[in-house]
């Protein structure tokens, strides 16, 4: 056969199939996939959520709040302990009154000495370089998923309170209270 003969008999084959009425084989027939979109819907709404979260927590760990400074502090020390304990010292230049005023409206709580033994105990801990502590203040603030606790103890060393300086204390709680 030539290969003129060869494409007629396919050129024939073709014309018959053609010709013949389509017959739907199906092996094995999957119904149609429905769900397929909503299943898809539903994880990638859950991928957001979590993803959400994670990038919150992570943004809390590279980027850790301050505790509150008044603008005024001009800073003379800075005493990292560990990731998210610091202490940090300023010369504040202020009334104590004007200091616990601002850390007052910060949200703090403050005290003035006769401190507890709980805060005695604190102020060596923390700032065993402060000896004429006059104003305890404390506060915290919440950020992502972690809470930053802080401490600012406020002394002066003058009659007329005018010679004041701060010192404050930075923890960060990781894993909750």
């Amino acid at each position: 056969m030539t290969s003129s003969g060869h494409r007629n008999s396919a050129q024939a084959a073709a014309a018959e199939l053609a010709a013949s009425p389509t017959t739907d084989v199906t092996i094995g027939s999957q119904p149609p996939r429905r769900w397929l979109l909503p299943v898809l819907l539903v994880l990638f709404v859950l991928a957001l959520v979590v993803g959400w979260q994670v990038v919150g927590v992570l943004f809390g760990l590279v980027s850790l709040p301050e505790p509150p400074v008044p603008s005024f502090a001009e800073a003379s020390g800075h005493r990292p302990e560990v990731y998210g304990f610091d202490t940090w010292s300023y010369r504040a230049g202020a009334l104590v009154s004007e200091l616990t005023l601002y850390y007052m409206q910060a949200g703090a709580t403050c005290s003035a000495p006769p401190f507890s033994d709980e805060q005695s105990a604190l102020i060596g801990r923390l700032f065993p370089q402060a000896t004429n502590v006059v104003a305890l203040c404390e506060g915290s603030e919440i950020f992502s998923r972690f809470t930053m606790y802080y401490m600012a103890a406020i002394t002066s060393y003058d009659q007329n309170e005018a010679l004041t300086y701060l010192d404050i204390s930075r923890r960060i709680d990781w894993i909750g209270d």
